[in-house]
């Protein structure tokens, strides 16, 4: 997945704040959790208060971990 796809889809106008490893970049209605080490982002939906796949619904654990291209890749 392209970060700056996801971001610009799910929390167009965000804020971003640094927690350790992780990104977290603050919609209105989703929040995007980047986790730079491993390489994998999170969508969470602010109002379902759970994770979802990219469609928007709401997914298993497996199904809301996204790969996150390299650099290079994109």
């Amino acid at each position: 997945m392209n970060i700056n796809e996801i971001i610009d889809k799910f929390a167009p106008d965000f804020t971003a704040r640094e927690n350790r490893q992780k990104m977290i970049f603050f919609g209105d209605s989703y929040n995007v959790i980047a986790d730079m080490a491993s390489g994998y982002l999170r969508i969470y939906d602010n109002t379902l208060k759970t994770y979802v796949k990219l469609d928007g619904t709401p997914g298993t654990d497996k199904e809301t971990h996204f790969k996150i291209k390299k650099r290079e890749e994109m």
